[in-house]
């Protein structure tokens, strides 16, 4: 009988990926692992096929820790062998990968384990054996014993079958995994890199399966789907280096299509830190005139062997490139094995294996079968030679098919677009006969492909979701957990931004580099490989915790066999809170899903199952937070809805046998006669009952759609006659999804006619919710300015250094905003003035500085934070000196807020550049304060720009403004050149008397006012003082205003 078979694979000598993959390759040719007694059993016809594969993951081992890293994954495999001589079979397989006895939870060069076996429970064990976990060699136990504590067998199982159930506990695979009582921060995400060419000697022991390749060097990336996000540091960010050998590429055609230009590009890329280089030989622009594969493949080909031909040199730049990662930029699967035989790594196709086909979508008969052929070659090489494949989103011609409406006019709809459209097409590459390794797959949003400009726009401030553990089109995203390459390289949509606005100008693709950086900034800061990102608007699914189950049980002791009924209640799982806090500027740390902790089920002797903790979730101050109306696409099914779908295309009593099982549970064997008695079908008609309230009461609560605002942190004062020793009550915030009730055990069921009920239910769901964040930063003072007009600089002037800003000479240098604390003494002195000759220069250039000081040792007698110089011991106890730090708290008697925004762009207010992601962390300010460059060639014109988008995104922001800081007037005046200085206050002049024409607020009624100008230097802190005060004033008037 054909059966569907969970096994769960790990390696930690050797070459790991080698060993996995080779085990893989054996276990589909079962006869030549099989005895002939096993083959005898199983007939001529035992099979097995890999249908699914995981992630791989690199994981810390569990038990005995002295011993290398694992590399962890899983298979589903479809095969009718029986369980125990799959068993026999998998041994065998462990022993021919090289396998050695060892120590329990050993080293190993391979194990394999089969994880579940269909919905079998299988223990091969006698029963007076079945008392501990101590006894398993050779024999099998399924589902796996130690399943349930396990991460590196159950995300790889969540990765594949997430609602699986378990069949014994009944719980499904992501709720063992959501489970877990914490999780290992130092497991990730592994993609391997096998070597090409193979060595010309190379001899093949295993001539059954298609040769594995060893392996050249593999990546790692981070889960980002985990309950608690793990922002780990040190990522590395890969980058890919692009070298075409076409005469008609749309960027550097004709550039490097000669094998002297094309490694002279190669050698300056890896020397520039690339990790990996892409050649193509086929151009991808609308239009590009047909290329053979015969004539491809001569493109492309001859510069993998010169790479891979290289000989030693004294640069060790040679060494360098012929180690470096090879990808081929192709949809054709002959280019694909020619070039991966010749010594590429990876497999690089616009199309997803489906062809060049500029129709969209597919209708024609002859272009679908063109597609299912491409799709078929290009999985055979990619599965042959075990190389990782990049998958991108395509709709055909590049240029055309950009209407994504189906999937909702407003924001998102193109990256919903993104997950479901390439999210079908990667299922159907990894799954089934053939499939491609999930752990290979590399997914492309495919920004300048058949997108309009704020559809690339939407890509890349947003591309962390296309990857995200999130609803998409009401289902669960398929593009879940996988890695992101991005390419923005010079491409047409940057064209389209830089012609635009006054200084706008048509650029050709190689003026396109420095929007090209912007482009690639965008990207990493929303990629999975770098660290944490700004993130200001965020869908989140949440789910109270699941009750426990109740229990079936009856009392047991000595001289009375045949007690009432015991079983005890589930608990009642945990609910979700969301609490605002002002440690938080981000909603970074938030998890796209956020279950609540499930209750414990009941047991036997009236033993109720404890309740689920409730779970916190923590977001910045200033949050809003909206419940998203059922028509939302976003949405994702509460459990009822979700119930439903499951049940799709089972016939009634199918549905109704699987309703009963997500409902009850029965005494051991008494599941089938339970069902036919009275009693319970009168408890059964009571549950649906209730149920239907529930559910109706549910969607009253929903015509009330939850929505708060977040901008007051919540806290509780202990009372002054509060007992010692009382647990102070921590602050919890507001309830977003209850926790489901526990199941009721079969005590509550008993009757005056059934005195002995043999069933009991289940826990109810958790509510299930989702929610729209969206965070508007509180800070009294924002500060608005063009990129580089140095408003980081200033922020770090006025407190003292301690608000680290990124500050640099190049715009779009704060990605982030960044809130400071300026502290104020009673005389007006403020914190930062009395940083006595410091320059606020580059935060790099000082790290380094330190980091040199400290190295030559001019340090060592510096004072401690904790310390206290010889001169301030000897002060008088009334006199206090002013510094920077905590003996400024003494004199400190007011403290406002000041924000760092990032940079505003002409058309910010239509969503250009980082567009409405930075005005929204403005809106609720009390007061902004414009920053110009008084050194640029008009100030008075950047005010301009500055106020109208202030406007157009909302009307009357534009008079919160209060002061215009004419910023590094220490560049105007040269070296005191008198002609230099007549200039500089004729611009200074100039600007305030546009100020004073043109910048009046609530012009024409008695509140009118005109903005105040003050020149400053923030990088010699210069006229801050009055800046300071100003400001103070500010925030004192708005303060009274408010309260």
């Amino acid at each position: 009988m054909d059966a569907t078979v969970a096994i769960a694979i790990g390696s930690n000598l050797g070459d790991r990926f080698y060993n996995i993959e080779l085990a893989l390759r054996l276990l589909e040719v079962p006869q030549v692992g099989l005895s002939s007694e096993d083959l005898l059993q199983c007939g001529a016809g035992a099979y097995v096929t890999v249908v699914d594969t995981s992630f791989m993951y690199e994981t810390t081992p569990m038990y005995v820790t002295d011993q290398p890293s694992f590399i962890n994954c899983a298979c589903l495999i479809e095969t009718n062998i029986p369980p125990v001589i799959l068993l026999h079979l998998l041994k065998h397989i462990e022993t021919t990968v090289g396998r050695v006895p060892s120590i329990r939870n050993g080293p190993r060069a391979v194990d394999l384990d089969i994880v579940l076996y269909g919905t079998d429970v299988i223990d091969t064990r006698t029963p007076s054996e079945r008392k501990n976990l101590d006894n398993l060699t050779g024999e099998l136990v399924v589902p796996h014993p130690r399943l349930a504590e396990r991460e590196f067998v159950l995300r790889p199982l969540n990765d594949m079958i997430p609602d699986f159930a378990h069949p014994v506990s009944r719980r499904t695979i992501s709720e063992l995994l959501g489970a877990l009582p914490e999780e290992d921060p130092s497991m990730q995400r592994v993609i391997p890199f096998p070597r090409y060419p193979l060595p010309a000697n190379h001899v093949w022991a295993y001539p059954e399966v298609p040769v594995v390749p060893p392996t050249l060097t593999h990546w790692t990336y981070p889960i980002v789907e985990s309950k608690q996000p793990k922002l780990p540091t040190g990522r590395k960010t890969r980058i890919m280096s692009t070298l075409n050998a076409t005469p008609d590429s749309f960027s550097d055609g004709a550039t490097h299509n000669t094998l002297r230009t094309a490694m002279d590009y190669a050698r300056e890329s890896v020397d520039a830190g690339a990790s990996i280089i892409d050649i193509g030989g086929y151009s991808t622009k609308p239009g590009a005139a047909f290329v053979s594969a015969e004539e491809e493949t001569n493109r492309i080909v001859p510069i993998v062997e010169a790479i891979r031909g290289l000989d030693t040199d004294a640069s060790n730049l040679g060494d360098r490139l012929k180690e470096t990662l090879i990808s081929i930029d192709t949809f054709r699967w002959e280019v694909a094995r020619a070039s991966i035989l010749a010594g590429a790594n990876c497999i690089n196709d616009v199309y997803a294996f489906t062809g060049r086909e500029d129709a969209y979508p597919l209708v024609d008969a002859n272009a679908m079968k063109r597609a299912d052929e491409s799709m078929t070659g290009m999985k055979s090489v990619a599965r042959e030679f075990a190389v990782p494949a990049v998958l991108m989103h395509s709709r055909g011609d590049a240029g055309k098919n950009k209407n994504y409406d189906q999937y909702g006019t407003g924001p998102g709809a193109v990256i919903r677009g993104v997950q479901v459209e390439l999210g079908a097409k990667t299922e159907r590459i990894i799954k089934g006969k053939g499939g491609v390794r999930r752990w290979m797959v590399i997914v492309d949003p495919g920004v300048g492909f058949s997108k309009t400009v704020e559809g690339n726009l939407e890509v890349l401030r947003d591309g962390a979701s296309v990857v995200a553990d999130v609803q998409a089109n009401g289902k669960r995203n398929l593009l879940r957990g996988y890695s992101q390459l991005v390419g923005t390289s010079r491409k047409s949509f940057l064209g389209v931004i830089l012609a635009q606005g006054d200084r706008g100008r048509q650029t050709a693709p190689r003026e396109r580099v420095w929007a090209t950086a912007a482009g690639v900034v965008c990207a990493v800061q929303q990629g999975a490989l770098v660290g944490q990102s700004f993130l200001d608007h965020l869908i989140v699914n949440v789910r109270g915790g699941n009750g426990g189950n109740g229990c079936a049980a009856f009392h047991r002791e000595k001289y009375k066999p045949f007690g009432p009924p015991s079983g005890g209640n589930g608990g009642r799982g945990g609910d979700v809170y969301i609490l605002p806090t002002s440690h938080l500027t981000t909603l970074s740390s938030v998890p796209p899903r956020i279950r609540g902790e499930a209750g414990g089920h009941g047991q036997g002797t009236w033993q109720n199952g404890r309740n689920g903790e409730p779970l916190i979730i923590r977001v910045p101050l200033g949050t809003v937070v909206r419940e998203l109306p059922r028509d939302d696409p976003r949405r994702a099914k509460d459990e009822w809805e979700a119930e439903e779908e499951s049940t799709e295309g089972l016939t009634p009593f199918q549905k109704r046998d699987k309703m009963r099982e997500n409902r009850w549970v029965h005494y051991p064997r008494f599941g089938e006669t339970n069902v036919q008695r009275d009693s319970f079908k009168e408890a059964e008609a009571a549950l649906y009952k209730q149920e239907r309230e529930r559910r109706i009461a549910r969607r009253k609560k929903a015509q009330t759609p939850i929505y708060l605002d977040l901008d007051k942190e919540e806290h509780h004062e202990r009372a002054v006659d509060a007992p010692l020793g009382i647990k102070q009550h921590e602050p919890t915030g507001y309830l977003i999804a209850a926790g489901g009730l526990g199941g009721l055990g079969n005590p509550h069921f008993t009757t005056a006619v059934n005195r002995s009920p043999k069933f009991a239910t289940r826990g109810h769901e958790g509510e299930r919710i989702t929610l729209s964040l969206e965070l508007k930063l509180l800070a009294d003072i924002g500060l608005v300015g063009m990129p580089n007009a140095g408003k980081s600089t200033l922020l770090r002037a006025l407190t003292g250094g301690r608000a680290k800003t990124e500050v640099a000479g190049y715009a779009f240098t704060t990605l982030n905003p960044v809130v400071g604390v300026v502290r104020v003494a009673e005389d007006g002195t403020f914190e930062g003035g009395l940083s006595e000759n410091k320059i606020h220069d580059e935060t790099l250039m000082e790290e380094e500085q330190l980091q040199e000081r400290m190295e030559k040792g001019e340090l060592a007698d510096a004072l401690t934070r904790n310390e206290t110089s010889k001169e301030e011991e000897d002060v008088e106890a009334d006199e206090i000196i002013l510094r920077p730090g905590h003996r400024f708290d003494l004199v400190e008697n007011f403290r406002f807020t000041i924000a760092d925004n990032p940079g505003l762009i002409s058309r910010a207010a239509e969503n250009v550049g980082l567009g409405h992601s930075f005005l929204r962390s403005m809106e609720r300010s009390l007061a902004l304060v414009y920053v110009v460059d008084l050194s640029g060639p008009a100030p008075w014109e950047e005010l301009r720009v500055l106020r109208d988008e202030l406007e157009q995104y909302q009307p009357d922001m534009s008079t919160k403004a209060r002061m215009v800081i004419a910023n590094k007037a220490d560049l105007l005046a040269g070296d005191g050149d008198p002609a230099a200085v007549e200039d500089a206050k004729r611009k200074l002049s100039t600007l305030q008397r546009f100020v004073n024409a043109q910048m009046v607020v609530n012009e024409g009624t008695h509140a009118a006012f005109t903005l105040d100008v003050v020149p400053t230097s923030a990088k010699f802190s210069q006229n801050l003082s009055k800046v300071v005060g100003l400001m103070r004033s500010y925030v004192e008037e708005a303060r009274e205003g408010l309260f």
